[in-house]
C-alpha cells in the first residue's frame, strides 16, 4: 500500500506543479499544453520509478496523472477556485500521511511490523484516527459549530434528506456490486477484505475505529475539504465522489478488473456529496456515513457471531 501511495502522491506531484509554476508567472496554458505535460509526466515519473528503484504500479501511477490532468484543466476552466487548492491538498496529504502516526506506538512498545497481527493493526489504525480525528476537529471547529446549531433547528428536515439520498446511493451501490460479482468475477474488492479482516480482530474496536472515526475522518477529507474548492457544486459532487470511490479501490488494487469496484463506492460518496450540497451541513453526510458503516459492521460481525 505504501508504494502504491508513493506513486500516487508522485504522480500528482508531478502533474500538477508546472502548472502552478505557470500560474505564478502569469502564463497562460491550453488544454494542448495540459495533454502534453499529462503525457510527460507519465514518463517522468517511470523513469525516477526506474530510478530510484522503486514498484511502479502503473494502474495507481495512471490513474493519478489523469485525474491531475483533469485537475489542471479544470483550473484553467476557472472550475476550481486555485487559492483554495494547497487547503485541500494539505488535507489530503494529511489523510495519506496519518499512517505515519502509527510510529508512535511502534517504536514506544517496540512492535515486530514483520509478525504484526490484524488485532495490533486495528490498534494502530485506531491510534493514527484518534489523531487526526482530534486534529481536523481544531480545524473545522467553527464550522462544526455553526452546522450544529443549524442541526438543531432543522433536524428532521436535514434527516429526511439524508436517508433519501443514503438509500438512493445504496441501491446503486448494491446493483452495481451484483453486476460485478455476476458478470465479473475475476475482479476483487481489495478494501473491503481488508477491512473485514480487522472486523473479525476485534469487535468493539472495529465498531469505534470504522463504524464511528473512518466516516468522520472521511467527511472531512473529501466532502468538507472539497466543498469551496469547486465553483460548480455538480462537479464537486462528481469530484468528490469519484476521488472517495477511487482511492478505496486503487490503494488495494491487484488488476485491472478491480477498477469496477470505483462505481459501487463512488455511488455512495456522491450521495454523501449530494446530501451535503441540499442540507449545507456537513453532519448530514457523517451521520449517513456512520450509520452505514457501523450497520454493516454489525452486520459483519453478526455474520460470525452467528
Amino acid at each position: 500500500m505504501e508504494n502504491i501511495t508513493f506513486n500516487i502522491i508522485l504522480g500528482i506531484f508531478i502533474t500538477i506543479t508546472p502548472f502552478f509554476i505557470y500560474n505564478y508567472q502569469k502564463i497562460k496554458t491550453t488544454s494542448t499544453q495540459i495533454m502534453v505535460w499529462g503525457i510527460c509526466s507519465f514518463l517522468l515519473c517511470i523513469l525516477g520509478l526506474t530510478l530510484s528503484h522503486k514498484d511502479i504500479h502503473l494502474l495507481a501511477l495512471i490513474t493519478s496523472i489523469l485525474f491531475s490532468t483533469l485537475l489542471n484543466y479544470f483550473m484553467i476552466k476557472n472550475w476550481i477556485h486555485i487559492k483554495q487548492l494547497p487547503k485541500t491538498l494539505g488535507i489530503l496529504l494529511l489523510f495519506f500521511a496519518s499512517t505515519f502516526f502509527q510510529l508512535i506506538p511502534i517504536y514506544l512498545f517496540s512492535i515486530n511490523l514483520e509478525n504484526l497481527s490484524a488485532s495490533q493493526q486495528l490498534y494502530l489504525t485506531l491510534f493514527s484516527d484518534c489523531i487526526l480525528f482530534l486534529i481536523f476537529l481544531f480545524i473545522y471547529q467553527h464550522t462544526l459549530k455553526e452546522d450544529f446549531q443549524k442541526l438543531k433547528k432543522n433536524l428532521y428536515q436535514i434527516l429526511d434528506i439524508g436517508i433519501k439520498y443514503w438509500l438512493i446511493g445504496l441501491i446503486i451501490m448494491v446493483m452495481s456490486n451484483l453486476f460485478i460479482n455476476i458478470f465479473l468475477p475475476q475482479a476483487t474488492a481489495g478494501n473491503e477484505e481488508s477491512v473485514q479482516e480487522l472486523i473479525h480482530a476485534s469487535q468493539f474496536i472495529s465498531v469505534l475505529a470504522i463504524g464511528f472515526l473512518a466516516p468522520i475522518i472521511e467527511e472531512f477529507t473529501f466532502r468538507k475539504a472539497f466543498r469551496n474548492l469547486f465553483s460548480s457544486k455538480i462537479v464537486y459532487v462528481l469530484a468528490s465522489g469519484l476521488i472517495f470511490g477511487g482511492l478505496h479501490v486503487i490503494l488495494s488494487l491487484t488488476s485491472p478488473w478491480d477498477l469496477f469496484y470505483i462505481i459501487p463506492y463512488s455511488a455512495l460518496g456522491i450521495a454523501f456529496g449530494y446530501m451535503y450540497v441540499k442540507t449545507d451541513n456537513i453532519y448530514t453526510s457523517i451521520i449517513m456515513h456512520i450509520f452505514h458503516n457501523t450497520c454493516l459492521t454489525a452486520f459483519a460481525l453478526l455474520g460470525v457471531i452467528l
